[in-house]
């Protein structure tokens, strides 16, 4: 087994809504402009200031979260996972990074539909492995919910196992998540494997 299963790279992430058939408009951008952990040290709890406020992070001892421009490519900064260990981190929320709260609560005037557009870059994915996956989740104020989720071996089928390009995924946000304390996270996980590890930006 590969040293290195997955990279994957996150950057500028938009919050849009929908005025009409072919129109979009932009409200809530995320370009990850702060540095953070560069040095890539594993378990490494903290925050860094973004475009949309505050993020934190929280992290166990396999994994890295980082922000940096330090992949190729990834310039200008991109939020990076990474975890080179066999060990085991299945829960989802231990190795995350999460958006400041967002005003969601559109009053009398609601959009059509609103989307969260993201791009991603992928790198060295291993195929027919599963034990590493990455995530997005949203939040309503109560509860977390996974919208949008992809194993190594999901990122391979799609886009090969090394690819220079980045691509965008969108996700609709339901209006069950239309409020004053809306938030997302980014997050990932992994079984225990026989060799070592995987990587995500």
């Amino acid at each position: 087994m590969k040293t290195t299963l997955l990279t994957a790279v996150l950057i500028t992430v938009l919050l849009s809504w929908s005025t009409g058939t072919f129109s979009q408009t932009v409200f809530s951008i995320e370009r990850f402009p702060n540095t953070y952990n560069t040095s890539g040290t594993v378990d490494a709890d903290g925050s860094f200031t973004g475009n949309q406020g505050s993020w934190s992070t929280v992290t166990t001892s396999i994994f890295n979260i980082e922000v940096d421009n330090t992949f190729s490519n990834s310039s200008p900064n991109a939020l990076r996972f990474s975890v080179n260990n066999s060990a085991a981190s299945a829960t989802i929320g231990n190795n995350a990074a999460t958006s400041p709260t967002i005003n969601l609560a559109f009053g009398a005037c609601q959009p059509p539909s609103v989307a969260l557009d993201f791009n991603l870059l992928v790198a060295d994915v291993e195929n027919s492995n599963t034990d590493f996956t990455i995530g997005l989740q949203f939040f309503n104020g109560a509860t977390w919910s996974t919208v949008w989720s992809a194993t190594s071996d999901n990122l391979n089928d799609t886009y090969g196992e090394s690819n220079s390009t980045w691509r965008n995924i969108s996700v609709n946000v339901p209006n069950t998540y239309w409020s004053p304390n809306f938030r997302y996270r980014f997050y990932a996980t992994k079984n225990a494997t026989s060799g070592s590890a995987n990587s995500t930006d």
